[in-house]
């Protein structure tokens, strides 16, 4: 029943589903694409200078080159070989002769399946292992990180949390006035009370016992008078009570015929936290907030993982929903919805793309600026496949995703798969290019914004409506110059609703909204905040 406190003023809610995408770093993989001493480190080191008898590039291939050498030594001149390996590692491991096999032997079984080459020793020397303490850190940060996320919607978008108010009646009065066999139970049944100029005139409440009600929904949606939200409650509330029924029969009114209810003076308030934490895990946290209030719950998220996972940005991937439904959706189909998303197997692997976030501070990091520039079928990365980040270069990133939909009935959680990471309805196919990447949702903010800031609401439902007909006019159209002639309507459509600010705004603005009007992102952003959300704003 506490989610009717959560619905917002229009009384919807919003399933908000994170999840992680460990795999690849539980296993180790990802792991080994950090570097744990750069080749600087190693051609510096004491050790090194002790037994040096030429002088060495700090790169990779002189690593390979000393490899090889121990690797032909260890059967010929054992002390030389202990000796040159022991300046790999940055304590002395009190490696010679008689130990070296052993070592070699440690080694080998710990980067097993690897075997013993100069590729695997060098990755094995100069990258991060998944040991046992790593990957515990792995799954510690990810679920401070969600800590994190519930910490900061509490301290910063509910600094001033919501409201309930409670309050009283007298008991034996109440009982007094109720239609033969009527009753008011306690707890955990629901009422609908109304008093009159309370607008809207139905008030959600519980009966805690004794005469004693909480209101549970929102009062922020009420008015009374010249008052709004709680303080339009709070004086309704002076007046009396004329109806009460339970939610379930919201049209008998449970008191006899012209009886009211007189509340008592003394009425409280009790701050709560409007959202509610279903589940968290390292893997997954899963909230229900108002859905008024999603957009800027996720726009916080979003600077938070930024912040908080910098330096993996690429390799270690958030996943992130946006399901909107009415209060009374049934909870169990909104998260039976939720855990649809993303469900299939490709959404785990990485993508061959541009670097999209801003590189200056990780360009010259020695340890993390390494990332994989290519997919391996064995996911077995080695030096050779690493490449410090580079901006006009791909590599191989785990990007994350970004998906909404807003649910009016409960098949609606049907339209939620996937084929070829794209929505697979029909709908979605000609309307729709969702999902998108988890980056693309700040995108999708800046587009709202440049809309809201220039032109109305009415030009922006011509927008929609002018786009939305066309595609539709057009989904059967077989012409090798259907999109060139879709590209030259949408143009003529956005240059038409902005009409003398378009000229105003600044080129690479202009590019912006044409290159979302011609690859779908313009159209899911309108659905996203002028239907999913019903015009919540971003701030």
């Amino acid at each position: 029943m506490w989610i009717d406190e959560v619905a917002d003023k229009n009384n919807r809610i919003a399933l908000l589903t994170l999840n992680f995408n460990l795999d690849k770093w539980l296993d180790g993989t990802m792991i080994g694409t950090i570097y744990s001493q750069t080749f600087d480190d190693w051609k510096n080191s004491k050790k090194w200078e002790k037994i040096k008898n030429v002088s060495i590039d700090a790169n990779k291939d002189s690593v390979y080159k000393i490899i090889d050498e121990i690797l032909k030594l260890k059967g010929t001149d054992k002390e030389r070989a202990a000796k040159l390996l022991d300046t790999f590692f940055e304590e002395s491991i009190g490696l010679n002769s008689n130990s070296l096999e052993k070592h070699l032997l440690n080694i080998k079984e710990k980067i097993a399946p690897r075997n013993l080459t100069k590729e695997d020793l060098a990755w094995h020397l100069f990258t991060q292992n998944s040991s046992p303490a790593r990957l515990y850190r792995i799954w510690k940060e990810t679920k401070e990180f969600f800590d994190l996320v519930v910490n900061e919607i509490k301290s910063k978008i509910y600094q001033n949390k919501w409201k309930r108010i409670n309050f009283s009646v007298d008991y034996n009065e109440l009982k007094s006035k109720l239609n033969q066999n009527a009753t008011i139970n306690t707890p955990y049944i629901i009422y609908i009370i109304k008093i009159k100029d309370l607008m809207p005139e139905n008030v959600l409440v519980f009966h805690c016992a004794n005469g004693e009600f909480y209101t549970i929904e929102s009062l922020e949606k009420y008015r009374c008078g010249e008052k709004s939200g709680i303080e339009a409650v709070k004086e309704a509330f002076s007046k009396e009570i004329y109806w009460i029924s339970t939610e379930d029969k919201p049209d008998i009114n449970l008191l006899k015929n012209d009886q009211n209810v007189k509340i008592k003076n003394q009425t409280s308030e009790e701050d709560y936290y409007p959202f509610i934490e279903i589940t968290k895990s390292p893997l997954s946290l899963r909230l229900l907030v108002p859905a008024s209030d999603s957009i800027k719950i996720l726009e916080s998220i979003v600077e938070l993982y930024n912040q908080r996972f910098e330096k993996v940005i690429g390799k270690l991937s958030l996943n992130m929903g946006l399901l909107v439904a009415n209060k009374k959706f049934p909870l169990y189909v909104l998260l039976e919805a939720g855990d649809r998303m993303f469900r299939n197997k490709e959404f785990k692997d990485p993508e061959s793309m541009d670097v999209w976030w801003d590189i200056n501070g990780l360009r010259n990091d020695e340890y993390y600026s390494f990332y994989p520039m290519k997919k391996l079928d064995n996911h077995k990365y080695n030096l050779d496949d690493l490449s410090r980040l580079s901006k006009g270069e791909k590599f191989a990133l785990y990007p994350g995703y970004f998906d909404f939909d807003l649910l009016l009935g409960t098949n609606d959680r049907y339209n939620i798969f996937y084929k070829d990471k794209k929505r697979a309805g029909k709908d979605y196919k000609l309307y729709s290019k969702r999902p998108y990447y988890f980056y693309q949702f700040v995108e999708m903010m800046d587009l709202w914004e440049i809309l809201t800031n220039n032109i109305s609401s009415s030009q922006i439902n011509f927008i929609e409506e002018m786009l939305t007909n066309k595609l539709r006019e057009w989904r059967n159209v077989s012409d090798t110059n259907k999109e060139e002639v879709f590209t030259k309507f949408a143009e003529a459509t956005i240059k038409d609703a902005f009409s003398e600010n378009w000229n105003n705004l600044r080129i690479e603005t202009q590019d912006l909204i044409l290159n979302s009007a011609y690859n779908g992102l313009l159209l899911d952003t309108i659905i996203l905040f002028n239907h999913t959300i019903k015009g919540g704003q971003t701030k």
